[in-house]
């Protein structure tokens, strides 16, 4: 599919209006030209992808927070396809894909698309960060380097990269293993304020005799002249259903290197469904085809990092986390696709900020979260109130779990109450009339231990007003049972005085909210 320039020049304003407008927005994630989908299937009309976290009812948003379903530029309208992609990750989240890999014993001479990693970059559990070995780049004097991602090659753990670190093929702690040492990269600027183009770094070969630019098995064709590099695979979400490729010229001019044995280069003019094919060492070979042309992402790591990323080739079902540094070309068939089998449900967005300020496992109690909404809140106007209330300020809580700094006695107590109720809670939704599940004066002092500790990263009106409604609306609950709750929720007067509260604090938003019979 051709997009005329005209058109492409069309989607692109319009594609800066939605990034002017939302691109602050810790939901959207990705913004590109692309083409519209229908009931999950491509169609030929071209249009602004917006890939967001989680897509949410009109009603759960504020007005400020609702995507357009057009723009019109020019006086042409364009519609805007919004796609639930879940955070977008360096190429996903390896935890969610089944176990083995397909490129990772020991080979020598070293080839393209096999397992590699930076000796010093390992998770909590000891097991090395590893990616794939993209492919082989020389410089004007005719040596050749290792070129793969910055987040592959360089130690991602630390703010300031350091080179002259081990690089390993496979990944052990066996000196034999040595290969290398990262030589190059260029940085990685992080903050959705700050703009990466590339993800990209070197390695030196300490043998420059075993290098074979073949892939293993002769899973794809040696890069040449007839079959051109458009990129590196770097990022994707956690169902791979989505990933994202930067492009190789900017790379290759950065570094001042050739890649593959004709001196080759991107070429120029690829177009939407173009097929496209890798090499990784996770998934080994898969080709897909390009569904963005020109996409703008932001990419977090686990630690609630943010890059920023633009003028990106987006695709769909190419790899999986350990494909990373995977070298891109055009070709293949289009449909040899990394399956989405043993895919996870993606987190609620607030749950995973919060839990990263606390060091709490809550990303998987989406469900419990959900159950909460639909079996307790939902049956009365104050819960109803709480829930509108999570949404339309979700925005502003995940901002400041990202930029606030937690102490570790904060962490201990919040986990505290988190190993207290979090299998409570469950049980009380499980069987709510049970007598054993009243309110006591336990449960109320830990409630109020909760709200003085958020309290340390709210300003002193949210302060306030959370202390106020806790003494007016939580107090006499004491001694009340699940069925006396939900009448005291219902109660029009105790609803009344925690809206009138809460519209007295400027930095919390209550649009849309009813105020009264």
């Amino acid at each position: 599919m051709i997009i005329e320039r005209d058109v492409q020049r069309r989607l692109a304003l319009g594609r800066r209006k939605i990034r002017e407008a939302f691109w602050s927005q810790y939901n959207v994630v990705s913004i590109g030209v692309g083409a519209r989908q229908r009931r999950e299937e491509w169609t030929d009309e071209p249009a602004i992808t917006v890939g967001v976290v989680k897509k949410r009812k009109p009603g759960y948003l504020r007005s400020d927070q609702i995507l357009p379903a057009q723009v019109d530029i020019d006086g042409v309208t364009h519609r805007v396809d919004v796609v639930e992609t879940g955070e977008i990750t360096f190429a996903g989240k390896q935890e969610y894909v089944p176990p083995g890999w397909t490129l990772s014993s020991r080979y020598r001479p070293l080839q393209p698309g096999i397992k590699i990693a930076n000796r010093t970059n390992r998770a909590a559990n000891g097991n090395f960060y590893s990616g794939t070995l993209g492919g082989f780049v020389t410089d004007k004097e005719g040596k050749k380097y290792i070129l793969s991602n910055h987040h592959v090659l360089m130690n991602m753990g630390t703010d300031i990269p350091v080179l002259n670190q081990d690089v390993i093929q496979p990944d052990t702690d066996a000196d034999t293993a040595v290969i290398g040492r990262n030589y190059s990269y260029i940085e990685l600027r992080r903050g959705v304020g700050a703009s990466n183009i590339v993800d990209a770094a070197l390695c030196s070969i300490d043998d420059q005799s075993a290098i074979d630019e073949s892939f293993p098995g002769n899973r794809m064709i040696p890069i040449n002249s007839s079959h051109r590099a458009i990129g590196l695979f770097f990022a994707g979400n956690s169902s791979h259903q989505r990933g994202w490729i930067c492009r190789i010229n900017p790379i290759l001019s950065r570094f001042g290197v050739s890649l593959g044995p004709e001196a080759t280069h991107e070429v120029d003019g690829y177009n939407m469904f173009d097929p496209i094919e890798k090499v990784g060492a996770r998934t080994g070979y898969s080709s897909t085809q390009i569904v963005d042309v020109d996409a703008e992402v932001k990419v977090t790591m686990s630690n609630g990092k943010v890059y920023n990323f633009e003028n990106i080739i987006g695709t769909e079902r190419m790899g999986w986390g350990g494909d990373s540094g995977s070298i891109v070309c055009l070709g293949g068939d289009g449909n040899t696709l990394v399956p989405l089998e043993h895919v996870e449900e993606e987190g609620c967005a607030m749950f995973t900020a919060v839990g990263r300020m606390y060091d709490l496992p809550v990303q998987g109690d989406t469900a419990l979260g959900d159950r909460i909404r639909d079996e307790f809140l939902s049956q009365t106007r104050l819960g109803g109130l709480l829930t509108h209330l999570f949404y339309i300020n979700a925005e502003t809580v995940m901002s400041r779990a990202r930029q606030s700094t937690t102490s570790a006695y904060e962490k201990a107590s919040a986990r505290s109450l988190y190993d207290k109720y979090r299998n409570f809670v469950e049980s009380a939704l499980n069987n709510p009339r049970d007598p054993a599940f009243v309110m006591t004066q336990e449960n109320l002092s830990d409630i109020a231990q909760a709200i003085n500790g958020a309290a340390l990263h709210m300003t002193t009106d949210e302060s306030n007003a959370l202390g106020d409604i806790y003494r007016a609306a939580l107090e006499p609950t004491l001694g009340m049972r699940y069925d006396q709750l939900l009448t005291h929720m219902n109660n029009d007067a105790v609803y009344q005085q925690v809206l009138d509260r809460l519209i007295r604090v400027p930095t919390i938003a209550t649009q849309g909210v009813i105020r009264g019979n």
